[in-house]
């Protein structure tokens, strides 16, 4: 008998038959129904160690037996062995995961997440942006193809229902056509291909590069939880957003919550400018200091100048006029790290 691929092999050890239980189901896969002698003949496996797996597979439910003499046994179906086999996952996978989320763990008081992480598996990769996406609360950068997004339509529908901002950049890949119909959230723009993205409350991104074509996907994709570096995405994002083509831009529904500073900037000019009056409250601190402050006031102006990389709000407050800029401010009076805008009436 020729050796069983590798592949049913892994299947079989997941399944707790290991190899010789994967080399008895293929032989009576193959040749049909045999009795004991014949099936020790066609593995040449001997009578005491075949009787034995031939019970561990009769209690896995991968084998018949016809009580005999002498008995007969043959293999289940593939569809059968099938339903087996994702049952067992299953309830294993459940038990499992359970312990898994109980496990207590450590985190030491100077542990610190800043850094940048490989994830070398593109199944991971995909599965880490939607763990990240359910858990944000304020604002969803993401960039990438048709193809990409649409594993991510309705859990973004979802958040912008609960009053996430979400903003989506499409790009344009050869061989991946643009599926407009696809989309299911408010601000959309379309771009020329570049690289796949999610940058999540300005405290992590996800980014990987497709750079071969439409069926190969990327080696590898990082996980960033580095501030720099996430601020530097948020930056290449913005820039990209302004220079892309709109599909969708809905009003901004308020009151509204932003950790990108630039972004809110820009939604605030836009309210202003259409006569929309707003108050603010930042989280932050006064440039110059260290510890946490929160301002509030009325928002008078917005100052969004990209030759320049200038950009702030101009907040009225009861000692006097404040520019807010964003965590990195230096020439405005507050840094803010998050923006709750919502508007003035009467």
């Amino acid at each position: 008998m020729s050796p069983v691929d590798e592949d049913i092999l892994e299947l079989f050890r997941v399944l707790g038959a290991g190899r010789l239980g994967a080399k008895i189901y293929c032989a009576l896969l193959s040749s049909g129904q045999m009795t004991l002698s014949r099936l020790s003949e066609e593995t040449g496996i001997v009578a005491p160690q075949l009787y034995q797996y031939l019970k561990r597979l009769e209690t896995l439910g991968l084998i018949e037996v016809s009580r005999g003499k002498p008995n007969l046994y043959r293999a289940v179906s593939p569809d059968v062995l099938e339903a087996v086999y994702k049952e067992k996952l299953e309830r294993v996978g459940k038990r499992a995961l359970e312990k898994l989320r109980s496990m207590p763990r450590r985190v030491q008081a100077d542990e610190r997440s800043y850094g940048v992480f490989v994830l070398r598996s593109w199944r991971s990769f995909r599965a880490r942006v939607l763990e990240e996406i359910k858990t944000a609360n304020y604002d969803i950068l993401m960039c990438g193809d048709s193809a990409f997004m649409k594993g991510y339509w309705d859990e973004l529908e979802e958040k912008e229902k609960k009053g996430v901002n979400v903003y989506v950049i499409l790009y344009e890949v050869p061989g991946i056509p643009l599926d407009e119909k696809a989309v299911r959230v408010t601000k959309v723009r379309r771009a020329v291909s570049g690289d796949i993205m999610a940058i999540l409350d300005s405290k992590v991104a996800l980014v990987a590069q497709r750079r071969i074509g439409p069926r190969d996907v990327p080696e590898y994709g990082l996980v960033v939880e580095e501030p720099v570096l996430v601020d530097y995405l948020e930056h290449e994002f913005f820039h990209r957003w302004l220079r892309g083509e709109v599909l969708r831009d809905s009003p901004l529904r308020l009151p509204s919550v932003f950790t990108v500073h630039r972004l809110a900037a820009l939604e605030i000019r836009e309210l202003l400018s259409k006569g929309r009056k707003l108050r603010a409250t930042v989280y932050g601190r006064f440039v110059g200091t260290k510890n946490e402050a929160v301002l509030e006031g009325v928002v008078t102006g917005v100052t969004l100048d990209e030759k320049r990389g200038v950009t702030h709000l101009t907040l009225e407050t009861p000692t006097g006029t404040v520019r807010v800029g964003g965590p990195d401010a230096i020439l405005e009076e507050f840094a803010a790290y998050r923006v709750e805008v919502r508007e003035v009436y009467g």
